[in-house]
């Protein structure tokens, strides 16, 4: 049993056999499907950062167990990893039991642009210091800098900026050095995220304009644009662009966009060469979510 588990998270044995027994056991077991179910969300989502294979069993874990807070607040933030915001809506307008936490409904809030909500919500959690895990402090820190720069009230967000840790200061300064494109680049991503106002969308690819001068937002305009079309399923147009947010601000969108990649190059058919060059960037970028992750296209392409 430990052996068969230590496979499973990628520490020995074979990676690809372990995941196709808890597929088995989530497709065939009457007591253990729930059980597997949640192994492959962990899997997928937590130890390869491959939130969008974790998709499916999600879904069958909330439909199976509706009332079940951590399953249901963790399935809304990892769709709104994915920008699928749309889908969080009719969770939270439907949540009559009250299940979804405070610091989800902050998030979704930001999200679709009710900055004052999730502010009002953010101020409560962050008050006291040191209530909340580190990362996820210093992440809800840096969404409540974003609501008030989207309010217009600079003064707050430039003080509360100050207290960023490094990995979120750097993105967060770059938005306020253009606020202008910076604030259109974000209600694009909010239009995408919520899967409406399609010609708008469209209209912005077409013709974005304003923010040539940062490679940060170039490579945020990319990322995004990248996100619609893979919503929409055309892949070919979403891996052209994941690979210009990754040539135009690497510190920032390779991992983001890998990740997609992996999927794209997983589910289309794609040449070797491009294959080993993702291969060799993830190398470089040496992370262990995305090396575990990238195990099946070695499988699929043979190498």
């Amino acid at each position: 049993v430990v052996g068969f588990v230590a496979g499973v998270l990628g520490l020995s044995g074979d990676r690809e056999i372990g995941i196709q027994y808890l597929k088995l056991a989530e497709q065939k077991g009457k007591l253990t499907n729930s059980q597997a179910a949640m192994l492959l969300v962990e899997l997928y989502s937590r130890l390869e950062g491959n939130e969008i294979d974790a998709m499916p069993y999600f879904s069958k874990l909330v439909k199976r167990h509706p009332k079940n807070t951590h399953i249901l607040n963790w399935y809304c933030g990892e769709l709104m990893e994915l920008n699928e915001i749309d889908k969080v809506s009719g969770i939270i307008k439907n949540d009559s039991l009250n299940l979804i936490t405070p610091d989800v409904k902050a998030r979704y809030y930001s999200l679709t642009g009710e900055y004052e909500k999730s502010n009002k919500l953010l101020n409560v959690l962050l008050k006291p210091q040191g209530a909340l895990f580190p990362f996820m402090e210093g992440y809800l820190k840096s969404i409540r800098v974003l609501n008030y720069f989207m309010l217009g009230n600079i003064n707050e967000a430039n003080r509360y900026s100050k207290n960023l840790n490094d990995a979120y200061k750097y993105s967060v300064e770059n938005i306020l050095l253009e606020p202008e494109p910076a604030k259109k680049l974000i209600r694009f991503r909010e239009n995408i995220g919520l899967n409406k106002n399609k010609n708008d969308i469209e209209t912005f690819i077409n013709t974005p304009g304003g923010f040539e001068k940062s490679s940060y937002l170039k490579g945020y305009f990319y990322l995004n644009t990248a996100v619609y079309y893979f919503k929409n399923g055309k892949l070919k147009d979403a891996e052209q662009y994941f690979l210009k947010a990754k040539s135009a601000h690497p510190e920032s969108f390779s991992y983001e966009s890998s990740r997609y990649l992996i999927n794209i190059y997983k589910n289309m058919k794609v040449t070797k060469d491009k294959v080993k060059r993702l291969l060799d960037e993830i190398d470089d970028l040496d992370n262990e979510r995305l090396l575990f992750s990238a195990e099946d296209l070695k499988i699929k392409y043979d190498l």
